[in-house]
């Protein structure tokens, strides 16, 4: 499993854990909101950028989307 599979899957068991001590402690949950809903982006890169990217999701093994996915939702997670 690659370290971006294995972010999503910790992410997973995180709100899996979330949602049951809010089951338990009888506390509402949160209506979805559809802002998980699917967007393009569209960016452009530089050359050389683009290519770190594309060499460390094949050394990751997923998509440049999914690799590019991950670091903003991680970068956003910081702040």
């Amino acid at each position: 499993m690659s370290t971006a599979e294995k972010r999503i899957a910790h992410g997973r068991e995180a709100f899996h854990a979330w949602m049951e001590s809010m089951i338990e402690d009888r506390k509402p949950i949160p209506a979805p909101n559809g802002v998980a809903e699917p967007a393009k982006f569209v960016l452009r890169l530089p050359r050389t950028l683009y290519s770190r990217l594309t060499s460390r999701a094949s050394a990751e093994g997923v998509s440049l989307n999914s690799l590019v996915q991950t670091y903003v939702a991680e970068g956003l997670g910081r702040r």
